[in-house]
């Protein structure tokens, strides 16, 4: 009998266990700051630890879902704009766990600036209340909007402020605009203007005598020669009349005047 000689390898490589376990977070969105997102995930696995799969999210925004859930579903808002990367896991009866990511964009919501004034007409150095507590933004921002004003009378200088209103006092008759610039926490900004009529206030003439004035010139020369004039004094103009006061006369003004003094007897009137 011939021997015959063999070498044979019996060694056993390991097998490794193959889960099924796979987790999908679902396709990326786009969404507006303060909108909620609804993230829709799912997971797979065997037939025998599908209906014990258990879901987490992390959103990228610093929240997380509250626990492990049984439902691969969950929702969030974004309240800044910017790219997030929300992460799904996935964990099986044996704790064998899968994640899937998805993008998340989200866009900033312009603010829409609204103006109105309590008045608009006034006479002049009247003061008037404007206020932008109409304008919106998002809930998130709009305790973060920046207003600023400008008012035609000013050259529209810049006045910016965190106020939602002011108060502003037109000295000089017109028209005048007056603007106004929202501006949110993404540099994102609004305008409105309204228009103001600013009427000018007749002045109210009143009557003061004093007796016994000694008149000089030239407005005791001036009132013997006319019966009404004016003097250039500095840079204000006065109106005079010279008239007899009786019982049954007296005299009359009519037109729009600076000042205004009356001359008889050398008694002066000022009005």
């Amino acid at each position: 009998m011939v021997a015959v000689a063999a070498n044979y390898d019996c060694s056993i490589e390991p097998v490794s266990w193959i889960s099924g376990l796979e987790a999908d977070a679902g396709d990326a969105q786009t969404v507006d700051e303060d909108e909620t997102v609804n993230l829709l995930g799912n997971g797979t696995d065997t037939a025998s630890d599908i209906s014990g799969l258990t879901y987490f999210w992390e959103f990228g925004n610093g929240n997380n879902s509250s626990g492990w859930s049984s439902s691969p579903d969950a929702s969030t808002i974004y309240t800044a704009q910017g790219e997030y990367t929300a992460t799904l896991t996935v964990k099986d009866d044996n704790n064998a766990t899968d994640n899937s990511t998805v993008t998340i964009t989200v866009k900033n919501v312009d603010p829409v600036a609204k103006l109105r004034a309590d008045k608009t007409t006034v006479d002049e150095d009247e003061s008037i209340r404007f206020d932008a507590e109409r304008s919106t933004d998002t809930d998130s921002d709009i305790a973060d909007l920046e207003f600023i004003w400008q008012f035609e009378d000013e050259d529209y200088a810049e006045h910016p402020t965190r106020s939602s209103s002011i108060n502003h006092t037109f000295t000089g008759s017109g028209d005048w605009d007056v603007k106004l610039t929202v501006i949110d926490d993404d540099d994102a900004k609004d305008s409105a203007e309204i228009t103001v009529r600013v009427e000018n206030l007749m002045p109210i003439a009143k009557l003061y005598i004093a007796h016994n004035v000694v008149i000089n010139p030239p407005w005791a020369d001036y009132a013997k020669s006319k019966c009404s004039g004016w003097v250039q004094l500095n840079s204000m103009r006065f109106y005079f009349f010279a008239c007899r006061l009786t019982k049954s006369k007296s005299c009359k003004f009519t037109g729009n005047f600076h000042h205004l003094f009356l001359i008889y007897n050398h008694t002066i009137g000022f009005l």
